[in-house]
This record gives C-alpha cells, structure tokens and sequence, in this order.
C-alpha cells in the first residue's frame, strides 16, 4: 500500500499516514538521524535497531509509563476535554527489545496478565519479545522503527501504536524545552486523541483519496506545500493566524471575540480567494485537519500546562509545544486556545463522528452569547 498521508508532528520530523477506502492508518515514522527533512522512506525500509532475538523478560514492573500515559489519557478526556468514556483502541507499546499488548493477534502465544488500567477497567494485557519485527494488531508486519500512530482494523475497529519513551530518547527525539517525559506524554496525547476522530476521518479522507489527482503527496501539510510558495498565500495564511494568537494572548472576552471573528473574515477571504474550481476540495481539507490537528495539539497541551498533568507555564508549553510542525498544527493548536475559552462544549462537536471542522468552530467562537 503506498502513503497517501503524511503529517507532521511536533518534533519536527516526518509521519506516514497510510490510508485506503477501508483503512486509516495514522503513522508517526520518525527518521532516526540528526535531521527529519522529507521524503520519509516507507516503513518497510526504516532501519530497526539491533536487538538479538533471544527471550527476554518482559513485566510491567519495570515499564511505570505505561502507567503514566493511561493517566495523563484519564485525566485529559475526563477533566480537560470531558468527553463520554468510550471504549479504548486495542493497544501496542513497544521498546527495542519487548512489546505491551491488548491484542492476541499480535502476542499469540502469550498469556493474558495482569497490567494497568483504564478508568479502572482491566484491559486483556499480553507482554513478550519481538526480535525486531513487529505483528501490529491488523497483522501488518513491520520492523521496530520510531512510530506512534492511530490505526485500525477492518477499517473499523481503532489500535494505537507507540514507541517507548526511552526508545524515543534513545533515538535523540527529545524537547529541551519541556523536559523528555512531557514531550513524550504529550506526543502520546495527541495520537491517542486521534482514536476519537478514526470514524470520521475515514469517511470523509476516503471520500477524498477516491478523487485525489493532485501532485502533491496528501499530507496534512499538504496546503501549505501546494500554496506556500504564493506570497500573496502566505500573507493571507499569516493574517488569519496573528488574529488568532492575538485572541489567544488577550485577556479580555470582547476583545478576543473580536479577534476570533477577525480570524474568521480571514479564514473566510483565504478559502474563497484559493480554494477555488478543481482546488476547492482543500477547503473540506483545511477545515477537518485544522480542527483535529488542533484539537489533539491542544488536548496535549492542555496536560501540559495542567496542574494535575506537567504543570508547566504557559509560556513554556507554547515555546516548546506550540511552534513546531507546520501551519495545520501552530494554527489549529491557537484556534483551539480560543474556542476552549469562548466556547466550552467544542470537544462534542469535534470527537465526534460528525465532526465539526475549524470554520464552524471559529463561527461559533466569535459569535457573542
């Protein structure tokens, strides 16, 4: 299956979304160098570390982030998004030597045993060696590589993927800004939120890729790639986006009201002026990447800056959180800084199987009460 979609995540480096009519796939891939520039090689190519592939042990005891990633999810979705308890995605955590499962497809022969909750639900916990080749719980078989990913199975049914946090700082993908183990926790927050955007995204992506003729790889910075080199873009991009880190900054409602619906006439003339004739397909795209980037941006950094989760300044999580990974994320996570503010019950229009895209968002935002 050749990638149909890459996103950027906030190191920096490169994610590989894999995506069919039946299968949405979403991959971080990072490239384990000293630099993360594109084109990313399929995973297929991706050079696993050496392990020797002989039994290890494999407990919990020893793997308390586990633990602390279930935690920092609870406390997300219950306190910081509220949203409704669902189900979990059958989950996949790994290191260079072991692997943490939920799921019988990929640990066949090993046991069910005792391991973390969620919301104090037991989950089918298996653990056991891999020797540097990964069963996914959809039975792709790949080799250990960085990832952390939302996929699914039948193109249904949600699984989640995540490298360890040592294997992350191991392969010096790291934040000195926010310390690694927040870093990492919020790169787990973001791609786990995903799992609540799985049935929407695959019917309205599929519905995309089904007519996709464009050049351009679809990416979710596939916009800014297509349009960037247009200054008179770029401009209207960047006025969009000072309105809404204006309405973000500002103390004052009214004031950031004003600014929200500032960004709105912005986001509104840009649409129009570019999203025109056979390109108007990216306006759906522009809406739906900027409302779940943004809102998996700031669910990650709504842990971050918590007071229960990292408690971090605010300065600090924007430094270090904030700026990376390209206009969909820098603009969806200042997006979200307002509607949070102005218009709470946003999670339940976003995570959601309807999902409500980022100029319904800002309309709702900038409307008075």
């Amino acid at each position: 299956m050749a990638p149909v979609f890459i996103e950027t995540p906030p190191s920096g480096c490169a994610v590989v979304v894999l995506m069919t009519r039946t299968l949405l796939l979403l991959l971080i891939t990072t490239v384990v160098a000293t630099g993360c520039a594109p084109p990313v090689p399929p995973i297929t190519e991706l050079a696993p570390p050496s392990v020797a592939a002989e039994a290890v042990a494999c407990g919990f005891d020893s793997e308390p982030w586990i633990s602390d990633w279930l935690a920092a999810w609870e406390l997300t979705s219950d306190n910081l998004l509220q949203l409704d308890r669902a189900d979990p995605p059958t989950l996949f955590l790994f290191d260079e030597t072991c692997i943490w499962t939920t799921s019988a497809v990929s640990a066949p022969n090993a046991p069910v045993v005792d391991g973390p909750d969620l919301f104090g639900r037991s989950l089918p916990w298996r653990s056991a060696s891999h020797g540097d080749t990964l069963t996914l719980p959809d039975a792709t078989r790949v080799p250990v590589g960085l990832m952390s990913y939302t996929g699914t199975i039948d193109g249904a049914n949600p699984f989640f993927v995540m490298a360890s946090p040592g294997f992350w700082e191991r392969a010096g993908i790291t934040s000195d800004v926010l310390g690694h183990e927040p870093f990492v926790t919020g790169v787990f927050l973001h791609e786990f939120s995903h799992a609540r955007h799985v049935e929407a995204f695959t019917a309205i992506f599929d519905a995309i890729e089904a007519t996709w003729s464009f050049e351009q790889t679809f990416t979710s910075d596939v916009i800014e790639r297509r349009f960037g080199s247009d200054s008179a873009y770029s401009k209207a991009f960047e006025a969009e986006f000072e309105a809404l880190r204006l309405a973000g900054a500002t103390d004052s409602e009214t004031e950031a009201r004003g600014h929200a619906a500032e960004a709105l006439r912005a986001r509104l003339a840009r649409q129009d002026k570019f999203f025109v004739g056979d390109e108007a397909v990216f306006r759906e795209i522009d809406d739906v990447l900027t409302s779940t980037e943004g809102a998996a941006q700031w669910a990650a950094f709504a842990w971050l800056t918590a007071p229960s989760g990292a408690a971090l300044p605010e300065t600090v999580a924007l430094e270090g959180w904030g700026t990376r990974g390209g206009q969909v994320r820098t603009a969806g996570l200042a997006l979200f800084r307002t509607v949070d503010r102005l218009f709470p019950p946003w999670p339940e229009l976003v995570f959601s199987d309807k999902m409500a895209g980022a100029t319904t968002l800002l309309r709702l935002t900038a409307e008075k009460e």
